[in-house]
């Protein structure tokens, strides 16, 4: 009987440890069944991540899926891509697919592109896209330039 007491003694960490561990796991499986995401909610959220991703071709696509499909649960991400991005070519596209999904702010971003970035061929492509764009919605410009 002593042996078997001082066993339990010396095991007595690992059992606390796979007490906490079996604990740990019936919480995540129960809460997992809870959290389940749809499918364009999953979708949407791998287009987020390609849109941030470090890879180039990876990026290309998914700014060019994202204003073809005209998904606007990620303009807020593509404004913040435009802003930040340093390719020429990335940036109009990134203007192109602003343009397609039609966001308000993501025109207003491209309009202070076009004016401030230090590249000649993305400020001329950012004017033509926002002309564009003025001509498509009949946007009165004067009310853009009150809300700045």
């Amino acid at each position: 009987m002593k042996k078997m007491m001082n066993l339990m003694n010396t095991n007595r960490p690992m059992m606390v440890v796979t007490v906490i561990f079996a604990i740990g796991l019936i919480f995540s499986v129960y809460t997992h069944g809870q959290t389940k995401l749809t499918p364009k909610q999953q979708a949407v959220g791998n287009l987020i991540n390609a849109l941030n991703s470090e890879n180039d071709g990876l990026r290309k696509s998914a700014i060019y899926l994202a204003g073809k499909n005209k998904i606007k649960e990620v303009a807020d991400v593509l404004v913040g891509r435009l802003t930040k991005e340093k390719d020429a070519g990335m940036k109009i596209l990134i203007a192109l697919s602003l343009y397609n999904i039609g966001d308000v702010r993501g025109m207003e971003t491209v309009h202070t592109v076009a004016q401030r970035d230090p590249d000649l061929r993305v400020r001329r492509m950012c004017t033509a896209i926002f002309t564009e764009y003025l001509q498509d919605t009949q946007y009165n410009s004067a009310q853009l330039l009150d809300e700045f």
